[in-house]
């Protein structure tokens, strides 16, 4: 096992990866992603620098795979969570 990896510090680092999302069945990107996927090993499985290896893993009949590429630069919450009050 890697422990130098960036996840291992923090299921929430500064990286943005690709993840699955699926309640749109595409690959996301940010730092918005569930935060099971960042710790206890499911990292290797569900975090991507690239977009293809995620898109090509989990939806490789979706159009316009990966979704989204911006980089998020905030909280993770705050893509999603605009409109809510805190």
């Amino acid at each position: 096992e890697a422990e130098d990896e960036p996840w291992v510090a923090s299921p929430y680092s500064m990286s943005n990866y690709y993840f699955p999302d699926y309640e749109v069945n595409n690959c996301g990107f940010g730092r918005d992603y569930p935060a099971w996927m960042g710790i206890n090993g499911y990292e290797k499985s569900y975090l991507f620098t690239v977009g293809s290896e995620c898109c090509n893993r989990y939806f490789p009949n979706a159009g316009n795979c990966p979704f989204e590429n911006t980089v998020q630069l905030d909280y993770f919450w705050t893509t999603y969570e605009d409109n809510i009050d805190n």
